[in-house]
């Protein structure tokens, strides 16, 4: 949406319902007794700035690496954020840590 004030074009953004993600963030989901973390992790290697890595803690089962990025580190917390959406639209309760 946009509109003009004083011959200026000014553009609204939609806010998503989760605030952006930075290099450190976890998204907590709960559903049915089940937690499941999303983690965005920074790494030291330049070829992958940073990392998304799917935890099942009361599973137990071992972590995944679902995706980095090779140069946008914004890319990991989209990432994020879209598979806490989808964990949403699927009953989970998700909030960031």
């Amino acid at each position: 949406m946009s509109f003009r004030i004083s011959g200026k074009t000014v553009v609204l953004a939609l806010l998503l319902p989760f605030p952006s993600l930075l290099a450190g963030d976890i998204w907590t989901c709960e559903a049915g007794g089940l937690t499941r973390k999303i983690v965005v992790e920074s790494s030291d290697n330049a070829r992958l700035p940073c990392k998304i890595v799917y935890k099942k803690p009361t599973e137990k089962k071992p972590d995944v690496i679902l995706g980095g990025a090779a140069r946008d580190p914004k890319f990991c917390a989209d990432k994020a954020e879209t598979i806490a959406l989808k964990l949403q639209n699927k009953e989970w309760s998700c909030s960031l840590d």
